[in-house]
Order: structure tokens, then sequence, then C-alpha cells
């Protein structure tokens, strides 16, 4: 009894030292070892012990926090995007340098000055040149938008590469997994790597996932499995994006690239991917819809004034701006 007592806290001590040597490994979960009675035995009429016996090793793993644990991932990381990019968006629309409210005021004010001198051609020269500044200044705003566009599509379109590499290698550790039917008897540093790559996936997009009894996941990302399954057993399905050239925040997510069977996934929230995705479609897209339609009617309004007028030689005015289609 003795000596298998202290063979079994030696094995106990053994995975304490391993949890210690991986305090920092990611993905890592600590395990510890359980011990149980062995069958005792009969002398005569009574029942004697025969000490203990090592009965395994097992990961402290518990499903409902892990996935709260992804839950509060997505919903952290879905913040980060909107908030560095609407900072920008603020910082464009603010800076002093760019501003619109500082360029309508010198506009306003040289027209001021012209209306009270009209014959005077510095005035006029003063004033063409604060409208061409106004221009420049709405131009630059646009050209910086724009820039943001850009780079959110980028940005997009590099979480869906991620999104897919993780969802391969999910689908290549359910066919590791699905060597074994039960559970307690997989390798826990599979089941750690398998943990570990939901977790990086759920800081891209919220995800809902259904584990088997022998450990494999099946992951939508969607609330349920009828729509949005990127793995399902031991396959993997790509997920792609189609970009509105005349709608921002209308942004096609359809999984299945490269098949036949091409499904559009309608809600995706959650994690830096959803983020992006709310930012397009929440700021960005209201933003350059409110400028388009404040330089439309500023121009509408103006060249309607500047029609009614008469130029320095006596004819009616012509238009002061243009707006480019493009």
């Amino acid at each position: 009894i003795a000596t298998g007592a202290v063979t079994n806290y030696q094995r106990a001590l053994a995975t304490v030292a391993n949890n210690i040597a991986n305090v920092d490994s990611e993905g890592y979960s600590r395990q510890e070892v359980t011990l149980a009675e062995n069958t005792p035995t009969k002398f005569g009429k009574s029942f004697f012990g025969t000490g203990a016996r090592l009965d395994g090793v097992r990961r402290l793993y518990d499903e409902f926090i892990e996935n709260s644990l992804r839950n509060s991932s997505s919903e952290l990381n879905q913040q980060n995007p909107m908030v560095d990019f609407a900072n920008r968006v603020i910082n464009i629309l603010g800076n002093e340098n760019l501003s619109l409210s500082s360029a309508f005021d010198t506009f306003f004010n040289s027209a001021r000055e012209l209306s009270l001198n009209p014959s005077s051609l510095v005035q006029r020269t003063v004033f063409m040149s604060d409208a061409e500044g106004l221009t420049a200044r709405f131009k630059e705003i646009s050209s910086q938008l724009d820039l943001i566009v850009s780079e959110t599509e980028e940005a997009i379109n590099s979480d869906i590469t991620k999104v897919n590499i993780l969802s391969e290698q999910l689908a290549n550790i359910n066919k590791q997994l699905a060597a074994t039917r039960i559970l307690s008897r997989q390798p826990m540093q599979l089941l750690d790597e398998r943990d570990q790559v939901l977790r990086e996936l759920s800081e891209l997009v919220k995800v809902k996932v259904d584990e088997a009894p022998n450990g494999s996941v099946d992951v939508s990302l969607t609330n349920t499995f009828s729509s949005g399954v990127i793995v399902s057993g031991l396959e993997s399905e790509r997920l792609f994006a189609t970009f509105s050239e005349n709608n921002v925040s209308k942004i096609d997510l359809q999984v299945g690239q490269y098949t036949s069977a091409v499904e559009t996934v309608s809600s995706i929230g959650g994690g830096n991917l959803g983020g992006l995705l709310a930012f397009r479609k929440t700021l960005l897209e209201p933003t350059l819809r409110e400028i388009d339609n404040l330089a439309k009617t500023f121009v509408s309004e103006v060249n309607d004034i500047h029609r009614k007028g008469l130029d320095i030689s006596g004819k009616a005015g012509d238009e002061l701006f243009t707006i480019n289609p493009e």
C-alpha cells in the first residue's frame, strides 16, 4: 500500500510540475491527477484495504465557462475597430486643417465682402480663391474617408482569411479526434489546441459551437446550425465577402467559396470582423451620405443664387460649382 501511494504521488507531483512548467503556455489547461480506492481484499469475514490507484489525469475544463469566455471575447473585440476607426473619422472631420466649418466661414465672409464691393477685381479674386479652397476641403475630406473605406475593406478580407485558416485547423483537429470515440481518452494536448483555436476564432467573429461526445466540434457563424456552418465534422467551408461599389454598408458574406452550394450568411456579429461590419454600416456610410448631401445642397443653393446675379460685364451669372458624378 505504501509503495503504491508513493508511486501515485510521484505521478501527481509530476503533473503539478507539468502545470508549473506550462503556466505561460498559450492555450494550456491545468491538469489534475485523480486517485481512486483499490478493491479491498477479503480475509475470512473481514475486508482489508489495498491502497489507492491512479485513476487518470484530467483537464480542468468547464464547457459553460469556456463558452462564456468566447462570447465575452467576441463582444470585447467588436469594440476595437469601432473605437479606432470612429476616432479616425472624428479626427478627419474635427481637424482644424480639414474642417468644413472654417472653410465655410472663410467662403461666406469673402462673399459678404464681395457683396459690399461687387466691382472690385481684388475681392472677386479673393472670393474665387476661397471658393476653390472650399472645394479642395471637400475633396480632401472625401479622399481621407475613401482611404478608410479601403482600409476597412482590406481589414475585413484579412479577418475572413484568418477565419478560413482557423476553420481548416478545426477540421483537421476533428479528424484526429475522430480516431477515438471517448472524450476521456483523447490527448489532452489536442483538446487544448482545439479550445485555443476556438478562442482565436471568437476574437474574429462570434461563433456557436456544438461539441460531440468525442470532443470534435461543429461551428456556425449564426445562432443555429441551419445556416452559416463553417466547420461540420471533418469538413470546413470557406467564408468570402462581396462588396458593393455604390453602398459602403452593403457587404454580402457567403459560405462555400469554390463550391456549387454557396450560402449567404444573413447576420454576423461579434469579434473584430463584426466590429468592422458594424462600423461601416452605422457610422461610415451615414457619414459619407451626409457629407454628399451637404455638398449637393450647398452647390445647388449657391449656384441658384449665382445664376440670379450679374457678372462684371452685366451678363447673367453661371454656375459657380459643379459636382463630379464619380
